[in-house]
């Protein structure tokens, strides 16, 4: 009796084991299951993405002062890109120790890579995000960014380079096409209120007035007539 109760605690206890290893287990597993290596964000306006970058703890490399990240560029429309832009982080440009902040974009390969360099050896490590900053999209169709495995690199102090190889769950990210003001049409067409007084013809002017009359004169000349020369009597007849 006594023998069966210790193998039924035996038991007991290998499945109490099994049970915290089976959570143990989980717990380990999860970070690893949700961690990605590129974090988007949406940005404030519609063309535009915020990106962070993340070493994981699974990674050969510990810590970087001098790394890559490449993005793949795919779009319905290529030629239709007008332009793609990076705006670095306000951390990252104030800090100090970041000495090279720069980023190319390659439109005849669809990729925009992203260079930071430091004297600081630990800008980019594990466990924690740093955000890289915001990919500002001019295109007239929607643009889908990819993280590019073989375009993710660093360097050590000794220039040795090594290849990024743990990105985790990793997704894509679109940005969608912005519309311009000019492709909304107005609701209400702006009327427009005729003029009351109708302008003045350009040109035209007031008749002239009617000249000063004068009178003519009474008589030609202007003279007054002469009067009779001699108004005396006449002579009598003498008888």
């Amino acid at each position: 009796m006594l023998q069966r109760l210790m193998n039924k605690k035996v038991v007991i206890g290998l499945l109490g084991i099994l049970i915290l290893l089976a959570a143990f287990g989980r717990i380990m597993t999860t970070p690893a299951e949700e961690y990605r290596f590129v974090t988007w964000e949406k940005g404030t306006s519609e063309n535009e993405v915020k990106v962070s970058v993340m070493l994981s703890a699974r990674e050969d490399v510990q810590k970087a002062g001098t790394f890559q990240v490449q993005f793949g560029v795919a779009s319905d429309d290529p030629d239709g890109i007008e332009d793609i832009k990076f705006k670095f982080d306000s951390d990252l440009k104030n800090n100090s120790d970041v000495t090279v902040k720069t980023y190319r974009y390659n439109q005849s390969n669809g990729t925009l890579t992203i260079y930071v360099s430091g004297v600081a050896d630990d800008i980019l490590k594990k466990g924690t995000a740093l955000n890289l900053g915001t990919i500002v999209v001019n295109a007239d169709s929607d643009v889908t960014f990819s993280v590019e495995p073989g375009g993710c690199k660093t360097a050590d102090e000794n220039y040795t380079e090594r290849t990024l190889t743990v990105f985790g769950s990793q997704d894509d990210y679109t940005v969608k096409r912005e519309t311009s003001d000019d492709e909304t049409p107005n609701e209400t067409p702006e009327e427009t209120t005729p003029d009351e007084t109708p302008e003045e013809t350009p040109g035209e002017t007031a008749p002239a007035e009617t000249p000063e009359e004068t009178l003519p004169d009474e008589t030609p000349g202007g003279t007054l007539p002469e009067e009779t020369t001699d108004s005396s009597e006449p002579e009598e007849t003498p008888e």
